[in-house]
């Protein structure tokens, strides 16, 4: 449609654009802490808590602390991420699918164009979920709205003009072993019931 079209345009021209946006480095900013700051302050700039009113999506200390730090702020000598795996196990209701739609949307949107992100979670449900928590930021956002394009039967988040998407999938490995990802959350493991997929 005609409106979709200025968003986009209007997206692309923006020095807000969410694709690949970075703050500004801090004299003395250590690389790690650089890193792991730009991953906080994008979420903080473009992501919305994903059910109620849509409210900015903060994070809290200790995710930044426990998990954010040690996987994006943790580099090698040759400045590549130390840690490529990471399990990260918290109790019910603390916000596992909405900081993993956050995270999984940074990934998408800083990931090598064509890069193919994959959200794999326990059934059909539980990747529904976690498709509709990143998809709503997404419709919550004006710049993440018209950067992406949303596909709700399949479960995909699609970015046209780098060509990546996130795709929500369920444990069953089924159809799944063509998929080459660059990134991928795995949501209540614990209950998956094989490890086919892993």
């Amino acid at each position: 449609t005609e409106s979709r079209r200025l968003l986009v345009k209007q997206v692309a021209s923006s020095e807000d654009n969410p694709i690949n946006w970075l703050p500004k480095k801090m004299r003395r900013e250590s690389e790690g802490d650089y890193r792991s700051r730009c991953v906080v302050e994008w979420i903080h700039k473009f992501c919305s808590y994903s059910t109620g009113q849509p409210s900015p999506f903060r994070l809290r200390d200790w995710q930044i602390s426990e998990i954010i730090k040690p996987i994006w702020g943790t580099l090698r000598s040759n400045g590549i991420r130390r840690y490529r795996v990471a399990y990260i196990s918290l109790p019910r209701k603390q916000g596992k699918t909405e900081l993993l739609g956050a995270l999984s949307l940074y990934e998408l949107y800083h990931s090598a164009a064509g890069s193919q992100l994959i959200a794999a979670a326990s059934n059909r449900e539980q990747a529904g979920l976690l498709h509709r928590a990143a998809a709503r930021m997404c419709e919550a956002n004006p710049l993440l709205q018209g950067s992406s394009r949303i596909y709700w039967p399949t479960k995909q988040i699609n970015l046209s003009s780098t060509g990546s998407f996130l795709k929500a999938i369920p444990s069953d490995a089924g159809g799944q072993l063509g998929l080459n990802p660059s990134f991928i959350v795995c949501d209540e493991l614990c209950v998956w019931p094989d490890t086919r997929l892993w």
